[in-house]
C-alpha cells in the first residue's frame, strides 16, 4: 500500500510540475495575444512527429502517377485503370494488365539495403521459426499474376514506381531492373533479386508459396516483366505537376494550340476527383476509371480554362483601351490653359479605371 501511494504522489509531484510549465507557456506566449501571433508562434514550433504530411505527401504523389497512365489512357495506350483495388493503380489494354506500386521518400537516393528502399525484397519472420512470410513489395507485385495467368492468355507485368532511386550495393543490385521500360528481359541465374525470391516463403495461411504452382510460372519468368521506375523526385513535385499540367493541355486543346493551359489548380480538380472515387471502398466499379467516366470532369477542366484565357484576353483588351483613350484626351489638351491640372486628373482617372478592370469592382469605380 506504501507503495502504490508513493507512486500516486510521485506522479502528482510530475503532474503539478507539467500543470505550472503549462500555464506559464499559455501566459507568456497565448493570453493576451492576436490569433496572428498565436499562429505565428504555432508555425515556429517544430512538430515532433510529421509522418501524417509524409502520408499525405505520398498519397498525392500516388494520384499524380494515377494521372500519368491517365493522360497514356487518353492517347489509346490503355483501356482502363484502377485506383487503389488490387494494388495502387492497375491498367490494362486487351490481354496485358499491369500492377503498378507506388513508393515514395523524402530522400533522393537510398541504399537498396537501407530502409524504405529494403522492401523491395524484406520479408518478415515468422515468429519461432527461420521461414519468413512473402509480404516483400516483389511478392505482392509477383503474387497478382494468381489472378490473370499466362497460360489463360493473359500477359502481366509489374512495376515499382519510385520517387528515389535504389544505389546498389555489394549484395543488392537492382540497376537491371531500371532499363527494364520493355518488360521483357533476361534475368540471370545470379541476380540478386531473384535469389531473394526464390527463398522458401510462406503465404498469410501459413502455407508454403509456390510461384510455379500458384501462379503457373516460375519467380524468373514472372521477374522478365518487372519494370523498376525511378519517377519525379518528392522535393521537385512542381516539376512533376508542370509536366502533367503539359501534356494534359496538349490532349485537351489540341484544336487550339498552346494559347490555353492547365494550371496545376485544374490539376488538382482532377486529383479530387480521384480522391473522391476512392472514399466508395465498397465498390470496385467506381474505382475504374475510363475515358467515358472522365468527360465530364475534363469537359469542366477545358470549359474553366477557355473562360479563364477569354476573361484574361478580354481584360486585357479593356486595359489596352483605356490607356489608350486617356492618352489621346491627354493629346488633345496639350494647348488648352490648365493643361498640366488636366492630365494630373486624367491619370488619376486612368488608374482609377485600371483597377476596376483589373478586379472588376463596380464600387471601385
Amino acid at each position: 500500500m506504501d507503495k502504490i501511494e508513493k507512486i500516486i504522489a510521485h506522479y502528482i509531484e510530475n503532474q503539478e510540475g507539467k500543470i505550472a510549465e503549462n500555464v506559464t507557456f499559455l501566459q507568456e506566449n497565448v493570453i493576451g495575444k492576436s490569433s496572428n501571433e498565436i499562429a505565428a508562434l504555432i508555425a515556429n514550433v517544430t512538430p515532433e512527429e510529421t509522418g501524417g504530411i509524409v502520408a499525405i505527401s505520398g498519397f498525392y504523389y500516388q494520384f499524380l502517377v494515377a494521372i500519368e497512365y491517365i493522360l497514356d489512357m487518353l492517347k489509346g495506350k490503355w483501356d482502363f485503370i484502377f485506383i487503389e483495388h488490387l494494388d495502387d493503380i492497375v491498367v490494362g489494354k486487351d490481354s496485358t494488365v499491369r500492377f503498378i506500386q507506388v513508393k515514395t521518400s523524402e530522400k533522393v537516393k537510398i541504399e537498396a539495403s537501407s530502409s524504405p528502399a529494403s522492401g523491395l525484397y524484406y520479408r518478415s519472420s515468422i515468429a519461432g521459426r527461420t521461414e519468413r512470410k512473402n509480404n516483400s513489395w516483389i511478392d505482392k507485385l509477383l503474387s497478382k499474376a494468381e489472378l490473370l495467368q499466362q497460360k489463360d492468355g493473359f500477359t502481366t507485368q509489374f512495376q515499382l514506381y519510385s520517387s528515389y532511386h535504389f544505389i546498389k550495393t555489394r549484395d543488392f543490385d537492382f540497376d537491371v531492373y531500371t532499363g527494364n521500360s520493355n518488360y521483357d528481359m533476361n534475368i540471370t541465374d545470379t541476380d540478386h533479386l531473384l535469389l531473394k525470391v526464390s527463398d522458401t516463403v510462406f503465404d498469410k495461411n501459413d502455407e508454403h508459396y509456390d510461384y510455379q504452382i500458384k501462379c503457373g510460372e516460375k519467380p524468373k519468368e514472372l521477374l522478365r516483366r518487372f519494370y523498376l521506375h525511378t519517377g519525379t523526385g518528392l522535393q521537385k513535385l512542381e516539376i512533376f505537376e508542370d509536366h502533367l499540367c503539359m501534356r494534359l493541355s496538349e490532349w485537351l486543346f489540341s484544336d487550339i494550340g498552346d494559347r490555353v493551359r492547365v494550371h496545376p489548380t485544374d490539376l488538382n480538380t482532377l486529383v479530387g476527383h480521384l480522391c473522391t472515387r476512392c472514399t466508395y471502398r465498397d465498390s470496385a466499379e467506381r474505382l475504374l476509371i475510363t475515358r467515358d467516366k472522365l468527360e465530364e470532369i475534363l469537359s469542366d477542366i477545358r470549359t474553366r480554362c477557355l473562360n479563364s484565357v477569354e476573361q484574361t484576353t478580354e481584360k486585357h483588351g479593356n486595359m489596352s483601351a483605356v490607356s489608350k483613350i486617356i492618352d489621346s484626351i491627354v493629346s488633345d489638351i496639350e494647348t488648352c490653359a490648365h493643361a498640366s491640372a488636366f492630365k494630373d486628373k486624367l491619370y488619376t482617372y486612368r488608374e482609377y479605371l485600371k483597377q476596376w478592370v483589373d478586379n472588376g469592382g463596380i464600387f471601385d469605380l
